[in-house]
């Protein structure tokens, strides 16, 4: 018995020393539970959707966590559902020393906004405002198509927390 990836509601099996995740068996292996991971339809070993940099990212999030005191906080969603970011950002200088992340949704939400906030850190701001969904894609080495709006939201929360920048009338909190 194997699996299909796009049918969550199928049941199925992983053999021992396999765990689900999001649908696909995976083994566990002291490199984390995501590496050389193996998705079997009919017995046969399929390649993954997993890029080794969106790997990195899934099992090392870089930036994880709410900021204290930013200056300005980027949220985006699904209106109002899963997957659901904020995007925390300090800035001096038209330039953002630190960007920060929480995330509720799947593992490559986790990674589009952790390589979000790795290429945001350092770079102006307007830099930043032209970055685009496909540049964080590049940097994970790829995502399924019906996964790309992960990145798309991860650049929708990093433009609403430059946007808030703009508005310094609103309270620290609640940009």
């Amino acid at each position: 018995m194997g699996i299909v990836d796009n049918a969550p509601s199928f049941v199925y099996s992983p053999p021992r020393g396999q765990v689900m995740y999001c649908g696909t068996a995976r083994p566990i292996c002291a490199a984390g539970p995501f590496r050389g991971m193996t998705t079997r339809v009919g017995g046969q070993p399929v390649p993954t959707p997993y890029s080794a940099q969106l790997l990195d990212h899934l099992d090392s999030p870089r930036n994880e966590g709410k900021m204290p005191s930013p200056d300005a906080v980027g949220i985006a969603s699904l209106s109002g559902r899963a997957p659901y970011f904020t995007i925390y950002l300090k800035v001096a200088n038209g330039i953002i020393e630190k960007a920060t992340f929480q995330a509720f949704g799947c593992g490559y939400s986790i990674a589009a906004c952790s390589a979000m906030t790795e290429m945001v850190t350092g770079k102006a701001v307007g830099a930043c405002l032209r970055m685009t969904a496909d540049e964080v894609l590049q940097a994970l080495g790829g995502m399924p198509e019906h996964k790309r709006y992960c990145a798309e939201l991860a650049i929708a929360a990093l433009r609403d927390a430059i946007a808030k920048l703009a508005h310094p009338s609103v309270a620290p909190e609640e940009r």
